[in-house]
């Protein structure tokens, strides 16, 4: 029989009198942290699902809700149960239990079988429930389809544009009755159109584009805050978790302070209103 090389422990045996074992006795307890509560946190809300049927089992009420929801980023001490609610639903109209998703675009198929010009992309798509998933095309009978998207294929003969330059930097930094934002973007024309049958290049201004931006006023006002300072008790509030004045792990409310001011921006600071 192969053993490992080591010893097995051995058996466990009862207990004896304490004045049996020499030296100290070991203590038997030791000081440790107790967390305070910790409150229950939510993330954001999400984004409102599709309008559909409150049964889709039975539609002839007509009557549609949409949902959103919201998860549980920190678990609060003691369990869930004091979490907000997660869910919201509100009434809506035109209310559908199935309904098309585009998953992609078909490559640019010009018309009429002509090798180039202007044609389509044909969109695949599924048909999906209210929670996203795939189901029969024939549930989705009841609503149109996405459409054809029209696009082009350039011909050999064709002007030949480059693509759009980023925005350029905004001109000024805000706006007011005399001073406005502008952000330029241009393209540049790569091959002039060759001969007969060929697409035109576009007249110079449309070769760039200009928008307005930075359009909030020269003169904002704003709260300043300062850093928050250090957290003393509170007399008003009352302890939390406090087993005795020794407890060392007892949790108490706190409170801080920080300095708060009303600023002119790259004016200076100016009394808050009253």
């Amino acid at each position: 029989m192969l053993t490992s090389g080591v010893s097995p422990l051995p058996p466990a045996s009862p207990p004896v009198q304490n004045q049996l074992c020499q030296g100290p006795v070991p203590s038997r307890s030791q000081l440790c942290h107790l967390p305070c509560p910790t409150e229950c946190q939510v993330s954001p809300w999400g984004a409102w699902g599709p309008c559909t049927f409150e049964n889709c089992d039975d539609q002839a009420g007509k009557k549609g809700f949409k949902i959103r929801r919201r998860r549980v980023s920190n678990a609060p001490t003691g369990g869930p149960g004091s979490c907000p609610h997660l869910l919201e639903a509100v009434p809506c109209e035109d209310p559908r239990c199935h309904d098309w998703r585009l998953v992609s675009l078909d490559r640019c198929r010009p018309d009429d079988g002509k090798p180039c010009g202007p044609g389509a992309q044909t969109p695949q798509i599924q048909c999906v429930n209210s929670s996203g998933g795939e189901v029969d095309k024939s549930l989705c009978s009841s609503s149109l389809p996405p459409e054809q998207v029209p696009c082009l294929v350039p011909c050999s003969r064709d002007c030949v544009l480059s693509d759009w330059t980023p925005w350029s930097s905004c001109s000024q930094t805000c706006s007011s009755k005399t001073i406005e934002g502008k952000q330029m973007r241009t393209r540049s024309i790569l091959a002039y159109n060759a001969g007969e049958g060929g697409a035109l290049c576009p007249n110079s201004s449309a070769l760039q584009e200009v928008r307005n931006c930075n359009e909030h006023a020269c003169t904002v006002y704003h709260w300043q805050t300062g850093p928050w300072g250090t957290c003393t008790e509170d007399p008003n509030a009352g302890a939390t978790n406090s087993t005795g004045s020794e407890d060392l792990t007892s949790c108490s409310t706190g409170v801080q302070t920080r300095k708060v001011i009303c600023v002119r921006v790259n004016v200076g600071q100016v009394p808050p209103k009253k």
